[in-house]
């Protein structure tokens, strides 16, 4: 359902009036999302990174690894829902993607982090993680563009 169809529901249910409707349908659904610039090169990547992320380029040269292999660890998960074989491989690898013996405090905020920059969100527990569109623009940049090889 998009949002006017929304919207228009809140009005015929419940007799809302359309400017407080849209007020409930922003206070669930959030704002409408910007349209996203085209990453073209590494340059432009690390200023997404930047500005999404407050990435620095002195970041330890795991960091875009451990990001990339989270998120796409997430769209593997969102993308086999129907494959039960599929979705767990998926589940196994968030799981050994992030630090859940070692450091599970630094597991937490790093994915409570993604998800208050909306690349993913996560449902009950920690590793019920699910991309987002900003996630899959994010983790299509960092696989187009990897860091140069030292």
């Amino acid at each position: 359902m998009d949002r006017a169809q929304s919207i228009g529901i809140l009005c015929a249910v419940y007799g809302c009036a359309p400017a407080e409707a849209e007020r409930i349908v922003l206070s669930v659904d959030g704002p409408l999302p910007q349209k996203r610039q085209a990453i073209g090169d590494h340059e432009q990547l690390l200023d997404a990174l930047k500005q999404e992320l407050g990435y620095c380029t002195c970041a330890s040269d795991d960091a875009l690894q451990i990001l990339h292999d989270v998120l796409q660890a997430a769209l593997d998960r969102t993308q086999s829902v129907d494959d039960p074989e599929a979705f767990a491989r998926a589940s196994r690898a968030l799981e050994a993607s992030l630090p859940l013996d070692a450091a599970p405090g630094v597991a937490s905020w790093f994915v409570y982090g993604l998800q208050q920059r909306d690349l993913v969100w996560h449902g009950f527990r920690l590793t019920d993680v699910w991309i987002t569109d900003k996630g899959r623009w994010l983790l299509q940049a960092i696989k187009r563009f990897p860091p140069p090889q030292k």
